[in-house]
């Protein structure tokens, strides 16, 4: 396990931490480790990187290991909303860790669509007519984007990049 945090991405966790986002990504390396990323979107509606690590292999406990030990680096860290693709280890990690009903896991609206694009245009589903697909699963859209409104740090007003350093 390779996390690298510094003080700044620590900071950017615990000022932008309450919604998360968390993706790994492979064959970015010659020998193939998963490369993780966790994401924080700033003030300014920009996504941030808070934390980079890589794992011999993508497991529960693997990623457990490393929320935890981002957790003791920054006790403030406090996510409310963790968005993943639809990867069981992530999902088992931040449940682990971060258990619900404090922290909701909700998956990331990219991934979903790829799912259902694949998904309705597979012949093993015979979904039906083209107009047919579009409302696989509205309901879980509208949930997922009214949780994520419900989040405090959603309520909160934008503040300014000044604030962030200090002047």
């Amino acid at each position: 396990m390779i996390v690298v945090a510094t003080q700044k991405r620590s900071r950017m966790l615990v000022r932008f931490g309450q919604i998360v986002g968390m993706d790994a990504t492979y064959k970015t390396v010659m020998w193939g480790l998963p490369f993780f990323i966790l994401c924080v979107v700033n003030a300014q509606g920009q996504a941030y990187p808070a934390a980079y690590f890589w794992l011999s292999s993508e497991t529960k406990e693997g990623i457990a290991e490393v929320l935890v030990c981002l957790k003791s680096m920054v006790p403030e860290w406090a996510p409310q909303i963790f968005m993943v693709d639809k990867s069981s280890a992530e999902i088992g990690a931040i449940e682990m860790v971060f258990p619900p009903p404090d922290t909701h896991t909700i998956l990331c609206d990219f991934h979903v669509k790829q799912s259902w694009h694949r998904t309705v245009n597979s012949s093993e589903y015979n979904v039906g007519k083209k107009e047919e697909r579009v409302c696989i699963s509205v309901s879980e859209c509208i949930r997922c984007w009214q949780l994520l409104r419900t989040a405090p740090i959603w309520m909160q007003p934008m503040r300014p990049l000044k604030s962030l350093r200090g002047t």
